[in-house]
């Protein structure tokens, strides 16, 4: 199979791409290049797929540490003038760091339910999801709501903004409630959308 010009420079592109990743950059200067070994080239062209016009295997996806560090405080659920405010890192850089990554931040929980007997703390996300797991009408205000909740074992506690937790503050182990259910936190990737059964 004979490749145009402009097929072969995307090509190139991507093998370049490939070793950048492999052989990592980072504080190299422009004269990194010239510091891969001749040998990864041949490696690499070997590894091109004309048929399917790719690289195979695929190349496991690596990220420089100060994503990996941004992914980190999105995944906790901070939010961007959080992370910013943290790490001093520019708020445009987390934006396309976190469109890019398509990472949905986990909100702040406000909230928690605390057991009137032998069950388990649950830290909540709102009223809603309360009224929609428990089956019992919450607004949250007003005694007929407490004797209401009561009856589930639990009471309720609302959380001043000061005690509002990001997602990296709830521990691993706890229960965890939202509109979708109530779960078990298993890490920081085990919000709502990766598990898969409800408690």
């Amino acid at each position: 199979m004979v490749m145009s010009r402009t097929e072969k420079r995307k090509k190139t592109l991507e093998l370049l791409h490939v070793i950048e990743e492999k052989y990592d950059r980072k504080g190299k200067g422009p004269s990194w290049i010239d510091s891969v070994p001749a040998e990864a080239y041949a490696e690499l062209w070997k590894l091109w797929d004309v048929q399917h016009g790719s690289i195979t295997p695929k190349v496991t996806k690596k990220f420089a540490s100060r994503e990996e560090e941004v992914l980190d405080w999105l995944k906790g659920g901070y939010t961007v003038a959080e992370i910013k405010q943290n790490t001093g890192i520019n708020e445009t850089c987390i934006r396309t760091i976190k469109l890019k990554n398509h990472i949905a931040v986990p909100p702040k929980f406000r909230s928690r339910m605390l057991p009137l007997d032998d069950q388990e703390l649950i830290i909540t996300l709102s009223k809603t999801a309360i009224t929609k797991y428990f089956g019992v009408p919450f607004t949250g205000y007003g005694p007929t709501d407490a004797k209401n909740l009561a009856k589930t074992g639990y009471k309720y506690e609302s959380l001043s903004p000061a005690e509002a937790l990001h997602w990296a503050d709830i521990k691993d182990g706890a229960l965890y409630l939202t509109e979708k259910g109530l779960f078990r936190k298993h890490g920081l990737g085990s919000y709502e959308h990766m598990n898969k059964g409800v408690i």
